[in-house]
């Protein structure tokens, strides 16, 4: 069941806390030890998005690309990723879960575009009946479109 697989923003910590070694790792390195870390089991494992791709190794790679948009992670190159003074101190000020919000409020000013904003009556956050933390961009981009098609149909 998709629902016991973590969140994106659940993921923060996780990401956070494996980098907080000092290293730099690639995004697959990142991704299999923030699996690791987590215990995630077989079935949550399993799952994949419709283009294939699993759909733990999507939210892990929202969560670093949304703590590198907000300055928590450098990447000092392309797919790798390393951990910033900012990465430690929300590690440090949030130990067990970084938010959304959390993330706004370190965004710099005029780069909040990428966050999820309050979303007026009709928007397709609302429309996929589901809080837009619950899916990342992907997944909430692939609920619309099975919605229209299902429609269509």
């Amino acid at each position: 069941m998709m629902s016991d697989l973590p969140t994106w923003e659940d993921f923060n910590v996780p990401v956070l806390a494996v980098l907080s070694d000092g290293k730099t790792r690639t995004l697959r390195d990142l991704r299999r030890a923030v699996t690791e870390q987590v215990g995630l089991n077989e079935v949550q494992r399993s799952q994949v998005l419709p283009s294939g791709q699993s759909r733990a190794d999507n939210r892990i790679g929202w969560a670093a690309s949304y703590l590198n948009r907000v300055d928590a992670l450098h990447r000092p190159s392309r797919g790798s990723y390393e951990i910033t003074d900012l990465g430690r101190r929300m590690l440090a000020e949030h130990p067990t879960s970084i938010t959304e919000l959390d993330l706004r409020a370190v965004a710099k000013e005029g780069d909040e575009w990428w966050l999820n904003k309050a979303t007026p009556a009709g928007s397709p956050a609302e429309v996929l009946d589901q809080a837009p933390t619950e899916l990342d961009p992907t997944e909430q981009v692939e609920r619309g479109v099975a919605r229209i098609k299902g429609e269509v149909a």
